[in-house]
Order: C-alpha cells, then sequence, then structure tokens
C-alpha cells in the first residue's frame, strides 16, 4: 500500500459570479432581495415578540409558529449577507470553510424547518 503524498484536492477558495450576464444590474437586483430580508426579519421578530409577550399565545400551536418564524430568520441569515456582498461590494471570493459553514446552516436550518412542519401538522 502506497503512502499519501500529503496532496490537497480541496480549493482554497470559490469565485462566485452572481448573476452573469446581469453585472451591470447587480445593484438594482439586490434592491428588492435587501427590502425582502427587512420584511421578512421584521414580521418575524414581530410574531415572536408577540407571542413571547402575550400570555395567549402560550399554546403548543403558537409555540410550533414562533419556532417557524425562528427558523426562518436562521435560514435568511445564513445566505443573503453573503449573497449581498457579490452584489453590492463585489466581494466574489468565498473560503472553501465559509462555503461549507453556509452549506452546513442552509441544509441544517432547512430541515429544522421540514421538522417544525411536521410537528405542527401533527399537532
Amino acid at each position: 500500500m502506497s503512502l499519501l503524498n500529503g496532496s490537497s484536492l480541496t480549493p482554497a477558495s470559490f469565485i462566485l459570479n452572481g448573476i452573469p450576464g446581469l453585472e451591470e444590474v447587480h445593484l438594482w437586483i439586490s434592491f428588492p432581495l435587501f427590502a425582502m430580508y427587512s420584511i421578512a426579519l421584521t414580521g418575524n421578530f414581530g410574531l415572536m415578540y408577540l407571542i413571547y409577550s402575550e400570555e395567549v399565545f402560550h399554546k403548543p400551536m403558537y409555540i410550533f409558529l414562533a419556532l417557524l418564524s425562528f427558523t426562518d430568520v436562521l435560514m435568511c441569515t445564513s445566505t443573503l449577507p453573503n449573497t449581498l456582498c457579490i452584489l453590492w461590494l463585489n466581494l466574489k471570493e468565498i473560503d472553501f470553510k465559509a462555503c461549507l459553514a453556509q452549506m452546513f446552516f442552509v441544509h441544517t436550518f432547512t430541515g429544522m424547518e421540514s421538522g417544525v412542519l411536521m410537528l405542527m401538522a401533527l399537532d
């Protein structure tokens, strides 16, 4: 059995292009994305605050709804800041470990959201 030579096949970083062919309108594309992100954060945090502050909503159905809002905030936040860096600041390079971390969080929060929806269906 031969010894490994110690070479690595993992790239150091990736280059993300955004939307190829539409580089001149990246700024205009980013404004609706940022607006939707802001509305989603405001709505989800408002819903979580309402469920937390009102005693009437301390029931399992509303707790699951707050958990769904929380996972939605986490899923949005795991991808959109990097997307806005690409579109606004033209920072297209992402480190390999950062890419793996982002993929991990996207898949984890997607699984969490599916699990919460399943629990809501069973309730």
